[in-house]
C-alpha cells in the first residue's frame, strides 16, 4: 500500500518627467475622495520545508501571522524563535514544536518524492508546504460584524507548490485536490482520531490562537504620520497635492481632501493601495488633482482610532513661481511609495512557508 505524507504532530528632462509621474498615478491610484480600509481577520501557520540537490542543503521555517502581519517565525538552522515584535515575547511558544513539525515536512517531502518518481538531480530543489489558514466571519460577509463570527479552517499540503490534499472545516472531510491527494485523503479519512482532531481545530486552534492575537491587535494603536507635499505639473494648469499618511495602525483608517472647508469631488482624488510596512504598521498617500486659486487652504483630514477627533494638515496656494519651486523630490516621494509597495510585496512573497495546526501552535 502506498505510504501517505505524513500529518503533522501539530495537526510561513522635467516636461518627460510629469508626463511619466502623472501616468504613474493614474496606473496606481483610484478614486474616492475619502477612503476607509479595513483587513479582514486572519490567522496563519506556515511551514515549508526544502532540500536541494547535489548539494543536500536544507531549508524549512515556520511563520506565524495575524492578518497578514508576522507574530513570530522559527527557522531550520537558527533553532530559535524569532519575534517580530518585543511586545510578542511575554507568549509562550516553545521551538520544538515548530521544529518537530518541520521534521515531519522532511520526511513528507521524501514520500512526495518517491511518490512521484523524482529523481534527485542536479540543481533540483524540492519543496513541501502547509498552511494552516483560519478566516474569521459574520454571516459568510464582514469579517468581526457580529458577535459569533463563522469560523472557517484550512489544512491545505503542497508538493513543489501544487496543492494536492486539503481538510476544509466547512465539509469536515480531508478532499484530494488533485490524484496526487488521493492516498492520503482515503487514509486520513479513515482514521477517524485525526479526522475528529481536525475538525476541532476551529477551536482550539482557530479561536484559541486568534483570540490571544485578537487581545494585542485591539489594543495597539499607533498614530499616523501626515504630511503634504505639493507638485506642480508643468503640462496642466494644476497642482498635485499628495498627502502621505504612514506608520498608522490599525489599518482601518478615512482620508478625506478638504479645500476651504468643502469636501473635494471624488473626481479629482487619487488613493494608493494600503501598505503594509512589515512592522505592524501601514502607509498610504491620497493625492489630489487641485487648480488653486491664491488663497485657497487646502487640507488633508484623517480619521483614525488613535485619534480622538479628526487631524488635519493644511497647505495654502501660493503663486506659480513659488509653487514651481516644489517640484524637486516629488517624483522620489511618489516613486518612493510605489517601490514600497514592491518591496513589500516581494518580502511577503519571500516568506512563502506552510502551515500545521495544533492548540499550542502559538502563545500561552
Amino acid at each position: 500500500m502506498e505510504r501517505p505524507a505524513v500529518p503533522s504532530a501539530r495537526g510561513r528632462q522635467r516636461g518627460h518627467t510629469a508626463r511619466v509621474l502623472w501616468a504613474l498615478l493614474l496606473a496606481l491610484l483610484a478614486p474616492p475622495a475619502a477612503l476607509a480600509v479595513e483587513v479582514e481577520d486572519t490567522f496563519r501557520d506556515l511551514e515549508f520545508f526544502q532540500e536541494s540537490f547535489p548539494s543536500g542543503e536544507e531549508a524549512g521555517q515556520d511563520l506565524l501571522e495575524f492578518n497578514q502581519e508576522e507574530i513570530l517565525h522559527v527557522d531550520w538552522a537558527q533553532r530559535q524563535n524569532v519575534w517580530r515584535l518585543p511586545e510578542f515575547t511575554h507568549y509562550g511558544y516553545q521551538t520544538q514544536w515548530a521544529l518537530a513539525n518541520l521534521a515531519v515536512l522532511k520526511e513528507s517531502l521524501e514520500i512526495m518524492m518517491k511518490r512521484t518518481n523524482q529523481t534527485q538531480a542536479q540543481n533540483a530543489h524540492f519543496v513541501f508546504q502547509r498552511i494552516g489558514d483560519c478566516s474569521f466571519q459574520s454571516n459568510g460577509s464582514e469579517a468581526g460584524s457580529g458577535p459569533t463570527p463563522h469560523v472557517r479552517f484550512l489544512d491545505r499540503h503542497f508538493y513543489d507548490r501544487q496543492e494536492f490534499v486539503r481538510f476544509d472545516s466547512d465539509r469536515g472531510e480531508f478532499e484530494a485536490v488533485t490524484t496526487l491527494g488521493e492516498p492520503d485523503a482515503r487514509l486520513w479519512n479513515s482514521q477517524k482520531d485525526l479526522l475528529e482532531a481536525a475538525r476541532r481545530a476551529v477551536d482550539f486552534f482557530c479561536r484559541h490562537n486568534y483570540g490571544l492575537a485578537e487581545s494585542f491587535a485591539s489594543g495597539r494603536k499607533i498614530p499616523p504620520k501626515l504630511k503634504i507635499v505639493p507638485s506642480e505639473n508643468s503640462l496642466a494648469p494644476s497642482v498635485l497635492l499628495i498627502c502621505t499618511v504612514d506608520s498608522f495602525f490599525p489599518s482601518k483608517i478615512k482620508i478625506t481632501w478638504l479645500r476651504n472647508g468643502k469636501e473635494e469631488d471624488e473626481a479629482r482624488v487619487f488613493t494608493t493601495d494600503l501598505i503594509r510596512n512589515g512592522d505592524w504598521t501601514f502607509q498610504m498617500a491620497v493625492m489630489l488633482e487641485a487648480q488653486p486659486e491664491r488663497g485657497d487652504v487646502y487640507a488633508c483630514q484623517v480619521e483614525h482610532a488613535s485619534f480622538p477627533e479628526p487631524v488635519t494638515v493644511r497647505w495654502e496656494a501660493q503663486s506659480k513661481s513659488a509653487r514651481s519651486k516644489m517640484w524637486t523630490g516629488v517624483v522620489g516621494i511618489v516613486m518612493g511609495v510605489a517601490f514600497a509597495a514592491t518591496g513589500v510585496s516581494f518580502y511577503l512573497r519571500s516568506k512563502k512557508g506552510q502551515a500545521i495546526p495544533q492548540p499550542a501552535a502559538l502563545m500561552s
